[in-house]
């Protein structure tokens, strides 16, 4: 059901993982497999970004940030990327990982 529900949305194939101001179409990485658990299957192949990639997005990113630093806070949430902060899990690990440090 996974396997065709990912075809329809037309992920099928080795993809990229890599994005920075678009998705980098052949990144230059390794090859990973990304498991289904309840079978065993093969649910996808990404490319993983390589060092040069990273570069490239730290260029991007400092980029983005000149100009996103400039567009006052309420027109933000409009943008398509939104960080909407920790997860309940990040939080939980954050707050045990930092009690030894109060």
């Amino acid at each position: 059901m996974v396997e065709a529900i990912l075809e329809k949305l037309g992920l099928v194939g080795n993809l990229t993982g890599v994005y920075s101001n678009g998705w980098f179409h052949h990144p230059g990485g390794t090859l990973v497999e990304s498991i289904n658990p309840s079978n065993g299957k093969t649910l996808a192949k990404v490319i993983t970004a390589s060092e040069s990639d990273y570069q490239t997005m730290v260029t991007n990113a400092q980029a983005a940030f000149g100009k996103w630093s400039r567009v006052p806070a309420p027109p933000r949430p409009n943008h398509q990327a939104v960080w909407r902060g920790p997860t309940l899990s990040q939080k939980r690990s954050w707050n045990v990982d930092h009690l030894g440090n109060r």
